[in-house]
């Protein structure tokens, strides 16, 4: 029997099977004409007797499967939302990222659209639901390598895992935009990753939003100063005349006010049957651990831990600067000035007789309301 005379053989047998809904008795006679259309690669007069392997895996094939996850259109579009970014930032902690690197932080994460999930060193995008992996062996500082210079070999393979090593990271730094889905706005030519990261940073116009965390933040620093005294601090990190400032400001501790500037916020936490305090920076990843406590008043309990956590009894003074990431904003630069003296410098007009009305705000020239809102239209 020939591939056409089997072809037609199948096609009368399906034809005669009567199809039936579950809650239904009535039943659907299906056609061998309506049969055939729907069975790939089968012609009229002959079939192939081989189908090339890649044409299977063509996605425009009606009946494979699209494997990418569909975009989720609900989360919100707007790439340059910096509360969403602040929030995926502070999805990354001690307990799921332990890539310790320069290029390949957080901060460069977030700003490409990914937030760090439960398992240990996996983004996510909320946007498109791809996921991406990192895996890198542990970092090694090329100045405290450990060889035994008797054999050139050892230090030949310290010197290829670090090429190695940076290769890895380089190529993680490129698929942080290629990795995303197609149709990802993430992934959009036409997307300026740098003026996503400028809504990270303090900026001078936004003085409101500032001069009120601070306040608050100070307010609840003050109802809980014996838990913050319980750590002693460095404070040479500021001069005269910042501390001339804050002394204007609030004349309070002149230590609960250096917290408040640089950006240490009073949180605490469960680790097993203990609730310690614990100082977390709002911009970036850092904590600092106070010690044991009771429930406090007011204060944002971060998610509980199982084991306990080992508190340092080192007797050195907290470096409330040196303490931050490198990359956070309140110790970087943009357009020159850090992010404690952006507060500073609002503190400051606060606190002069001229206020608000003497100070001379900065205008983003960066990109135009039009310009945004054509791009992203074109996102959507």
């Amino acid at each position: 029997m020939d591939d056409t005379a089997t072809t037609s053989a199948i096609l009368d047998i399906l034809s005669s099977i009567c199809l039936s809904s579950g809650h239904s008795n009535v039943k659907k006679h299906v056609s061998p004409s309506s049969l055939r259309s729907h069975l790939p690669h089968v012609l009229p007069q002959s079939t192939p007797k081989s189908v090339n392997k890649r044409k299977l895996s063509n996605s425009s094939d009606p009946l494979m499967l699209n494997k990418s996850p569909k975009v989720n259109r609900r989360v919100t579009t707007d790439p340059f939302n910096k509360n969403t970014l602040d929030e995926r930032i502070n999805s990354f902690n001690i307990l799921n990222w332990s890539i310790e690197d320069d290029k390949l932080n957080p901060l460069e994460c977030a700003v490409n659209g990914w937030q760090c999930h439960k398992r240990k060193n996996e983004l996510h995008c909320h946007y498109c639901n791809a996921v991406l992996l990192i895996r890198l062996n542990e970092h090694k500082d090329k100045n405290k390598i450990v060889t035994n210079f008797l054999f050139v070999e050892d230090e030949e393979a310290e010197e290829q895992f670090l090429k190695v090593r940076e290769q890895l990271i380089s190529s993680y730094l490129r698929r942080l935009r290629t990795d995303h889905y197609p149709g990802c706005m993430w992934r959009n030519s036409n997307l300026d990753i740098g003026l996503v990261r400028k809504q990270y940073h303090l900026k001078i116009s936004d003085m409101n939003e500032i001069l009120e965390q601070y306040q608050d933040n100070l307010d609840n620093l003050i109802d809980h100063q014996d838990i913050i005294m319980l750590k002693s601090y460095t404070t040479d990190i500021v001069n005269k005349s910042q501390i001339e400032i804050l002394q204007a400001y609030n004349s309070t501790n002149l230590i609960l006010s250096m917290v408040a500037l640089f950006g240490w916020e009073l949180k605490q936490q469960k680790f097993g049957s203990k609730n310690l305090a614990l100082l977390k920076c709002h911009k970036c990843t850092r904590r600092i651990l106070l010690g044991e406590s009771k429930n406090l008043d007011h204060t944002e309990p971060l998610k509980s831990v199982s084991y306990p956590a080992e508190i340092s009894k080192e007797d050195s003074d907290i470096n409330l600067l040196a303490e931050h990431e490198h990359w956070c904003c309140m110790v970087t630069e943009f357009n020159n000035l850090k992010g404690y003296e952006v507060v500073l410098t609002i503190l400051q007009s606060v606190s002069s007789s001229d206020g608000y009305e003497g100070m001379e705000v900065e205008q983003d020239h960066s990109y135009t309301f039009d310009s945004t809102m054509a791009l992203l239209r074109e996102f959507s």
